[in-house]
Parts: C-alpha cells; sequence; structure tokens
C-alpha cells in the first residue's frame, strides 16, 4: 500500500500467497475498503485494507494461476470478475466469498484480462485471452451475449479497461506484439471504432476526469 499523496508505502507488504500475485482491483465490502488479488496459487484472496488481514478463507475454484481481476457492484452486491489460465471466468460476491454462477468455459486459451462494462442497463464482464479472442458475457449468469468483438484473433490480449465514451461502454485493449496498437470497441456492437498512437503497451486503465474519458497507458522505456 502506498499513500499517493507522499509517495510513501503504508506499512509493511501484505503477505499470505503461496505464489507471485498476478492481478489486484479494490473494492468495498460492507463499509469497508477492501483489495482483491489473485496468485499463481489458484487463489483469490480479499484483504481488509484497515487492519490488513485477510477477509475469510481464500476464493478457491480455480485450477491455475488467476491472471486478472475486476471489481464491480451490482444490484449493491459488490462483486469479484476473476480469469485464469485454467481457461475459465468465475464471479465471486465478495460479501459472502461465494461463487454466484457456474464457471465461464467458453475460451479456449488462458483467460488474461478481465474487466466490466454496463449494456443497455445489464451488467457485463469483458475478457481477453490468450488467443486474441474477446468475449463479452452478462456478468449475472456468467453466459455469452453473442456479441463479441471481431479481428483481434492471433495476437494475445494483455490488458482490457473500459470506460464511458459519449455515454456507450467502450473497451481499450492492448496486445503482447511490440507492433500491436491500443486497440478501441464499441462494447455494445462489438466493433471496432478506434486505436491510439502507440504500441508495445504492457499495462493500461481508464478513467473520467472532469467529465472526459482518459486512457492510460504503460510501455517499455525504450520503445
Amino acid at each position: 500500500m502506498w499513500n499517493l499523496t507522499s509517495g510513501e508505502p503504508v506499512g509493511e507488504p501484505i503477505t499470505g500467497h503461496t505464489g507471485p500475485v498476478r492481478a489486484i482491483a479494490t473494492a468495498v465490502v460492507d463499509g469497508q475498503p477492501v483489495v482483491v488479488t489473485g496468485s499463481d496459487d489458484h487463489t483469490v484472496r480479499v484483504w481488509d485494507l484497515v487492519t490488513r488481514q485477510q477477509l475469510g478463507s481464500p476464493l478457491t475454484g480455480h485450477t491455475a494461476a488467476v491472471c486478472s481481476v475486476a471489481t464491480t457492484v451490482t444490484t449493491g452486491q459488490p462483486l469479484a470478475v476473476t480469469g485464469s489460465s485454467d481457461k475459465t471466468v468465475r464471479v465471486w460476491n465478495l460479501a459472502t466469498g461465494e461463487e454466484i454462477s457456474p464457471p465461464g468455459v467458453s475460451h479456449h486459451r488462458w483467460v488474461r484480462a478481465v474487466a466490466t462494462a454496463t449494456i443497455k442497463g445489464k451488467p457485463v464482464t469483458v475478457t481477453g485471452s490468450w488467443n486474441g479472442s474477446i468475449r463479452i458475457r452478462d456478468l449475472n449468469t456468467n453466459r455469452e451475449t453473442g456479441t463479441h468483438p471481431s479481428g483481434r484473433y492471433g495476437v494475445s490480449v494483455q490488458q482490457i479497461a473500459t470506460v464511458t465514451v459519449g455515454g456507450q461502454p467502450v473497451a481499450i485493449t492492448s496486445g503482447n506484439d511490440w507492433d500491436e496498437t491500443v486497440k478501441l470497441w464499441d462494447v455494445t456492437t462489438g466493433q471496432q471504432v478506434g486505436e491510439l498512437p502507440t504500441d508495445g503497451v504492457q499495462a493500461l486503465t481508464a478513467t473520467t476526469v472532469k467529465g472526459r474519458p482518459i486512457a492510460v497507458t504503460a510501455r517499455h522505456a525504450s520503445r
């Protein structure tokens, strides 16, 4: 944990996973700020950021490394979506520690990235895999919606972030190819709607600043 005002670390690192931590996201559970982590030890863990203690038992079900985590709130319930190299997507109720639906198993390769969005009032997940596919799933049922961005196969999806642009949900993706540009997709139609003039992006996120949708990207310094 870091103090963003001073740039200094807050306390000692939080430990407990028995393998490398590959994914992290924040949430609020019962009014308390928490962090949700995914690891090579196949588990998802929830930590109280005030006490720095793990909340409950590890969330188990994945049979390989947990590569990605996203959080959201639906009908008042805090949820986490996790993607794994076991080719599944799982959705967890963070208040109870239980899965809210059967795991999604449609991906043919590792699920490398996950994000959440809303299509016409319905919450969805946007997931990207090692083989380059992007899938849209109903968050409540964890089933595919039938609308998927096309043209990605062959280039691994490294990162996904979502943001609202002009009232529409947009997914921003990067690949693991140095020549792959950052692409923008309309989540509702599955069509590519643009790209950003940068390549070799290793990490990205998106937010809104003073009403304007903003993407933040990071790439290798030598590129």
